[in-house]
């Protein structure tokens, strides 16, 4: 993630970036990828099959949303 950051980048994409660390290490990486997107303006893409409500709720509650409105329509069209 430092050497990225090196580049000045406006789109951050992060794929399984707290996989086998340690609960302090994860809330640390999300301390860093908040402080880029408040500080710099970075866009982060976070890829993680990780539970994210308590680190990210609006995107846990964009994700519940998106997924109950597509197993509707989906209920709809069989």
């Amino acid at each position: 993630m430092a050497r990225a950051l090196l580049l000045q980048p406006k789109l951050l994409v992060l794929d399984e970036p707290s996989t086998g660390l340690a609960p302090l290490l994860v809330a640390e990486i999300f301390d860093i990828v908040q402080t880029l997107r408040r500080d710099l303006g970075v866009v982060s893409m976070l890829l993680t099959n990780e539970q994210l409500d308590s680190r990210c709720p609006r995107l846990s509650q964009w994700y519940e949303h998106w997924s109950t409105s597509w197993a509707r329509r989906a209920g709809r069209q069989s």
